[in-house]
């Protein structure tokens, strides 16, 4: 872990504090493959034996099955709504096409799975290099962040120069402590670290170092 800014420290710098991305960045990818394993029928959810007998959890699967109940018969209404509206015109085709159209149609739920499935996985994929080749550091002389993965790319700003650093949240990333530190430096320089962990203490460690390397400067 930040292989990269260790290397490249000058002398008397030091790592102050380092930062990394949030898991909540997982999010995505993992609930495209749960689509994808449910929409290709390899996952089929269901209650463990040794909790069936528990009263709290039958009365939550009674719900659970209530409300799946009513969406199944909404999509089944509505793929009939569909099925009618297409009727007119796939019986006018020749029956080797209504063959191919009625293949297409079984499947689609199949196809769909398989494109969540690969989406969710490239995704996921895409984060995890991410988070393992992202570095966020603080030294007592600089603000560092490296990023690429077959390319190394870097943004600082050392820390004689910063002249604002913030902190931007959705509702989202409050919740599940995540956000982006935006550091402003003089002129065009900045830094911008996305979807981190604990935005907040890397801005404290920010203005601290800050602060520590303009009154050892005096």
């Amino acid at each position: 872990m930040n292989n990269y800014t260790r290397k490249t420290l000058m002398r008397n710098e030091r790592i102050i504090y380092s930062a990394k991305s949030h898991f909540f960045n997982y999010f995505t990818s993992v609930l495209a493959i749960i689509i994808g394993l449910l929409l290709t029928g390899i996952f089929e959810p269901s209650v463990p034996d040794g909790l069936k007998d528990y009263e709290a959890v039958q009365g939550v699967t009674k719900k659970v099955d209530k409300s799946m109940d009513e969406i199944q018969h909404n999509v089944d209404r509505v793929g009939r709504t569909v099925k009618d509206f297409f009727k007119g015109v796939v019986d006018g085709m020749p029956k080797e096409i209504q063959g191919y159209i009625k293949m297409l149609y079984n499947i689609r739920t199949t196809y769909f799975g398989l494109v969540f499935l690969f989406l969710g996985f490239v995704n996921f994929i895409r984060v995890y290099i991410k988070s393992k080749t992202n570095e966020y550091c603080v030294t007592n002389k600089r603000i560092i962040f490296k990023y690429g993965f077959l390319t190394t790319d870097t943004s600082e700003v050392n820390l004689d120069r910063v002249e604002g650093v913030k902190v931007q949240q959705s509702l989202t990333d409050k919740i599940v402590g995540r956000g982006d530190v935006l550091v402003n430096g003089v002129g065009n320089e900045h830094v911008d670290m996305r979807k981190i962990s604990d935005p907040t203490t890397l801005r404290k460690a920010i203005l601290e170092a800050v602060s520590r390397y303009g009154s050892a400067t005096r």
